[in-house]
């Protein structure tokens, strides 16, 4: 097992300083897990890291299983809140997003997948008060 980084922050500016310092790890072909209440900032983590690579359009998909976004690398943003699939299907569907290089964003995941890629990472984001978050990082492969 890896080490796991713990923060602490209380403003978006300190979320949007350990995700671009999260971005800064990251090779091509990378599965970054997000776990956390509805609410925590899975999506604004996401979304921060994504500006790191200098793409803007990241939104919450609740509303649609997959959303990729082109840029270098090509982020894929998955929501699994609403789902009733099974991981078979879940892996046909993405699997014409992954075109390389790409960063796979999985909020919600059920359990962790077998997606051929240069790391995974768990992100769990707890909420402590109502600007205040704990963010917990760890590389799982």
């Amino acid at each position: 097992m890896k080490k796991t980084n713990i923060y602490v922050c209380d403003e978006i500016s300190d979320t949007t300083k350990i995700a671009f310092e999260f971005a800064k790890l990251l090779k091509k072909n990378c599965v970054i897990y997000l776990n956390g209440d509805v609410g925590s900032g899975k999506t604004l983590f996401t979304s921060k890291v994504a500006n790191y690579f200098g793409i803007h359009t990241i939104t919450s998909t609740s509303f649609s299983r997959i959303q990729t976004h082109q840029g270098t690398p090509n982020i894929i943003h998955c929501d699994l809140y609403r789902g009733n699939y099974s991981t078979i299907e879940f892996l046909e569907e993405l699997d014409s997003h992954l075109v390389e290089p790409w960063l796979l964003f999985i909020e919600w995941p059920v359990e962790l997948l077998a997606i051929p890629s240069e790391a995974q990472y768990l992100v769990d984001i707890c909420i402590l008060d109502v600007t205040e978050r704990s963010i917990s990082i760890r590389q799982i492969n």
